[in-house]
């Protein structure tokens, strides 16, 4: 064991010492990540001298050492990165910030439109750069800070560089998703979105201000932005124009949900944002027009050389494409490891992708020392991490046959060896970030291998085209661009035709709620020992085809085979002591080819499989691989039962008065404080989930699997549905298999579709409904339908007043308090 690190690291840790981003990267990672997890250690009494000494030491000892000196500026790096995160929260911002200040409180806020407005699924988000802010009564006073505010009204009457102001009451980012799943709070906190604020008219926004000429090249760059989505939405149809968005713009908050989910499903998820492979698509299309277009001018390569030329060109064209696309922080890796490639060019140099992955790496921390903690910032980086170190290893792991096909220069070898390199790509990839994705994302796909492989080469061909044909078009006010873009929107539909194809293979998704920690370390042990063990290009230049197989990488292999096996018995290990676990789990399993789905539940080492005609029968897991099977035994124990949150202030409020009147007429002890908040006691939020008769369902965030669960556990449920026909109708089929029939009442929000209720009232099968619906959204409810229901359910109720306001009248729900009062004696 020890000469397997020693013949790897050594040669390996004396390049990294020569390399101070490298150690300057990682150093400041290490802080930002030790500040995560002990904030206050600063704090403590005496360290601050400790580190005086220790780096006074450091510093007289690093004039006589190159080891000192490194040491000294790991331990600069490290102090620096913790310092940064830890003033960046919230209880170290400054007194003038709007989140100390105004949090919880209705505010008047003044201030500058900082990015191009953009549509979501249910409003426009508007982003401010805050200056004044009032209370009422108030004399204004400076704020500084960022505001996210959403309006439900779709009109976007502003752009970038307005002065507006508006007034809202001021809340706290908060999540709309289950405790467990993607953290939204965090995510907008990380961006500097601390409070956000909730509009329903555009009007509410008045427009101060609007300049004529933008005051900095970022909002000029904004402008342009939001422009070019509106020339989109207005000149290309509605059901391409938001793909379009997100694949030229990076303004994807507006894909519908199934579009969205779709991808997300099949591993291709990156794809719909401006990520590091469009920018290196556009810089590499760029780079090589440029270049051949140098042939045409002998002159300038009389005075610099091709690459040089095209370099210069490429590497402002490509900053002002990221600008563009919002320089997210994937967007920031790609457009410096890009910076770092075209200098080097610049200066007749040479560098590698290991070392400008590590200077954009120490660049985005020092800007931004949350950006660790990002999800977008991990899988890009952990991406091309694997790629760089990876994919090399498996293209000398290959036969010389097979190497020297793929390295010939002629057409069709170029295009087996990029569709080669893909595969390898998404292979490295997908091992790579599998436990970010089902810890981020509580799934991963299988399917992802094959999905990338056509959907990476199908998006490498269309962006430039789509880009060119977009700019091209609205520069010379053409508005007739469908032609341009048929061809590349037809490979687009191709891709997702078949991405949906192989969303229908049985267990092609795996839903994961959580996996432990120690899943993270026994498999990156694993991955770690299977790259040592395959051999380096520089180990097979200048070898023989035998020479693969010579002493010592044999050796070395065998070695890094057993640290392999090492690390699964141990998986498995955890996985068999967890298995056997006393507390019940629950793991959720679609399957896609019939619409359907199988819950899976583990309890005392046994396997309970329900699906439709095999409830409490012993089976194994439906066409899951080995690793599925080992990864749900054992990460899948601790979870207990998931619930669901509501959306908006208005659904509170509803919600909180269903709950008083519920506990009045059972005298249940639950308190109107019945959600369960991801900060808050978690046992105690089980207890009290436990005895509510309450399972809200959210439209958008959350597993409705999970929710079908929640219901089948309950002795009588009331089903509440803020937005119905947003709920995908497997979860109606899960539902009617799991529920109880004839036990479950229902609360109706909003609009619902015909068909959709028709498939709820079947799956239910309710004794008694209330349906609440203002009379503009009463047309989604035909007058048939209502007289059919009617005559089904003698007990039906109906407003035409809003769904918030509509519980305020507690008497129709009689009905359902009566029948619940019954089942309690």
């Amino acid at each position: 064991m020890r000469h397997l690190f020693h013949d790897n690291w050594r040669e390996t840790w004396r390049g990294i010492a020569a390399r101070p981003f490298i150690v300057g990267a990682l150093s400041l990672a290490a802080g930002i990540a030790l500040a995560e997890g002990f904030p206050a250690l600063l704090s403590w009494p005496g360290l601050h001298i400790l580190i005086v000494v220790w780096l006074a030491v450091l510093l007289v000892a690093s004039r006589f050492s190159y080891t000192a000196f490194l040491a000294l500026a790991m331990a600069g790096c490290f102090l620096l990165g913790y310092a940064a995160y830890v003033s960046s929260e919230k209880s170290t911002l400054e007194a003038s910030h709007i989140a100390r200040r105004f949090a919880g409180q209705r505010t008047e806020v003044e201030g500058v439109v900082d990015v191009a407005p953009e549509h979501g699924q249910r409003a426009v988000q508007l982003s401010l750069a805050v200056e004044r802010c009032r209370l009422s009564k108030n004399e204004p006073a400076a704020c500084t800070g960022k505001l996210l505010v959403f309006v439900a009204d779709k009109r976007i009457p502003w752009q970038a560089g307005d002065r507006v102001r508006l007034v809202a009451k001021l809340r706290d980012a908060w999540n709309a998703g289950n405790p467990g799943e993607f953290n939204y709070a965090r995510y907008l906190v990380r961006r500097g979105y601390y409070v956000t604020a909730w509009l329903r008219k555009a009007e509410s926004v008045e427009i101060v201000e609007r300049p004529a000429i933008p005051a900095s090249l970022s909002e000029a760059i904004e402008r342009l932005r939001g422009k070019l989505a509106a020339w989109i939405e207005t000149n290309i149809d509605s059901d391409n124009a938001e793909m379009l968005k997100a694949l030229t713009l990076g303004m994807g908050k507006g894909l519908p949900d199934d579009v969205r989910q779709s991808y997300q499903r099949s591993g291709t998820a990156h794809l719909l944002a401006i990520s590091g492979l469009h920018l290196g698509v556009i810089a590499l299309w760029l780079f090589v027009i440029v270049r051949r277009l140098t042939r045409f001018w002998p002159s300038i390569l009389r005075r610099v050389g091709a690459e040089q030329a095209a370099a210069a060109v490429t590497l402002p064209l490509t900053w002002g494409y990221a600008l563009l696309a919002g320089l997210h922080f994937s967007t920031q890796r790609s457009a410096v490891m890009i910076t770092v490639y075209l200098l080097a060019k610049l200066l007749w140099r040479q560098t590698e992708a290991f070392y400008a992955l590590f200077i954009a790496a120490f660049l985005i921390l020092m800007a931004n020392p949350s950006a660790l903690f990002d999800i977008g910032f991990q899988l890009s980086f952990i991406s091309v991490l694997a790629i760089v170190i990876g994919v090399p290893r498996l293209e000398a792991s290959l036969p010389e046959r097979w190497r020297s096909y793929l390295s010939a220069r002629r057409l069709p070898n170029r295009a087996v060896s990029y569709l080669a390199f893909v595969l390898m790509s998404s292979l490295v990839c997908f091992c790579a970030t599998l436990p970010v994705t089902a810890r981020a994302f509580n799934q991963f796909s299988w399917i992802g291998l094959a999905a990338n492989l056509v959907a990476v080469p199908i998006f490498s061909l269309a962006v430039i085209p789509m880009l060119a044909a977009i700019v091209g078009t609205w520069l010379i006010g053409f508005s007739g661009v469908g032609p341009l873009l048929a061809l590349p929107s037809l490979l687009l539909a191709a891709s997702q035709h078949f991405q949906d194809w192989l969303l229908t293979w049985t267990a092609g998704v795996i839903l994961v709620p959580r996996l432990p920690w120690l899943f993270d370390v026994l498999y990156y042990g694993g991955l770690i020992a299977l790259v040592l063990g395959l051999p380096s290009k520089k180990e097979m230049r200048g070898r023989p085809e035998s020479g693969l197989w010579d002493d010592r990488p044999l050796r070395r292999r065998r070695r890094a085979a057993a640290l392999l096996l090492l690390s699964a018995a141990a998986i498995l290990a955890w996985a068999h002591s967890a298995g056997g676990a006393p507390d019940e789990t629950a793991a959720y399993i679609p399957h896609l080819a019939d619409g359907t789905s199988v819950v899976v539940r583990f309890a005392d080492g046994r396997v309970e499989t329900f699906s439709p005609g095999r409830a409490g029968e012993d089976a194994p897991l439906p066409g899951a691989p080995p690793l599925a099977k080992t990864i749900w035994s054992f990460g899948m124990t601790s979870i207990d039962r998931l619930w669901m949150t509501s959306r908006s202030p208005a659904e509170d409020k509803a919600a909180e008065r269903l709950q008083e009147f519920i506990n009045v007429r059972r005298r249940m002890d639950v308190g109107a404080d019945y959600r369960c908040e991801p900060q808050g006691p978690l046992e105690r939020c089980r207890e009290r989930q436990n005895r509510s008769p309450l399972v809200w369902i959210w439209r958008r965030r959350g597993n409705p699997h999970l929710a079908a669960w929640e219901i089948r556990e309950k002795e009588r449920a009331l089903l509440v549905v803020p937005s119905p026909h947003k709920i995908p109708a497997e979860f109606w089929a899960a539902l009617k298999v799991q529920s109880k029939a004839a036990t479950t009442s229902i609360v109706w929000f909003g609009p619902g579709q015909a068909e959709t209720f028709a498939a709820m009232i079947d799956a239910l099968n309710p004794r008694a409904v209330v349906l609440a619906m203002n009379r503009r959204l009463a047309r989604f409810l035909p007058a048939k339908d209502w007289s059919a229901m009617r005559q089904r359910f003698p007990a039906v109720h109906r407003t035409d007043r809003q769904g918030a306001a509509a519980l305020k009248t507690l008497t129709e729900l009689e009905p359902l308090a009566n029948s619940w009062r019954d089942d309690q004696r």
